[in-house]
């Protein structure tokens, strides 16, 4: 998935928030939790808004970690919360 996402910053083309999502889900589904919850981070600096499904994505992907999973997923939904208030 790296490779995508070089690529794509290489030849300036910019994803949008459904790709976005996609990559997210990819690292959640290859139980990278940690790579898609950076990625979503990162996507907040960088000024992108994430919407339920980018939410749901990094809830679904919380069920493949074993510690501290209930508190991540709490702080996820009160950002999640926040953002929507926005």
């Amino acid at each position: 998935m790296q490779f995508v996402i070089d690529f794509c910053e290489a030849n300036e083309i910019q994803l949008d928030l459904v790709a976005k999502n996609m990559v997210m889900d990819f690292y959640c589904s290859t139980e990278k939790y940690v790579k898609a919850e950076a990625f979503f981070n990162e996507m907040q600096d960088n000024g992108e808004i994430p919407d339920s499904f980018s939410y749901s994505i990094l809830i679904k992907g919380l069920k493949q970690q074993q510690e501290g999973v209930v508190e991540l997923g709490m702080n996820l939904f009160r950002k999640y919360l926040r953002n929507v208030k926005e």
